[in-house]
């Protein structure tokens, strides 16, 4: 990825993983807002709110595994110097899988509803 021997890059890489862990989790937070009004209050045809947040929610975990698999390429192309520490690898990796056993069991509960 880089020749710079910077750990800003590994950081780079961290901060950009992260970022999309964030929209994800706004876009469930959207999907799960839309299930909630249209469920108590009565907005829309309930198929069309259930359909579109269960959209929302199979959008979330492709972009659960692209980010993550993007990250973990990103990672794969550092050296042992770019890297903070020993562990700074696996948490990264880590918080990826952690970001797509979210996304799962959000859209098992959208499926519940």
């Amino acid at each position: 990825m880089s020749y710079l021997e910077d750990p800003r890059v590994f950081l780079a890489t961290e901060r950009t993983l992260l970022a999309w862990i964030r929209t994800e989790i706004s876009i469930l937070a959207i999907a799960f807002i839309l299930m909630k009004f249209g469920v108590d209050e009565g907005f829309g045809p309930k198929d069309q709110l259930s359909s579109f947040s269960i959209f929302l929610c199979l959008m979330t975990l492709v972009l659960s595994v692209l980010s993550s698999i993007q990250a973990w390429i990103g990672l794969s192309r550092l050296s042992a110097v770019e890297v903070p520490g020993p562990l700074a690898k696996p948490l990264v990796l880590l918080s990826g899988l952690i970001s797509i056993a979210v996304a799962v069991g959000a859209t098992y509960l959208i499926f519940q509803f």
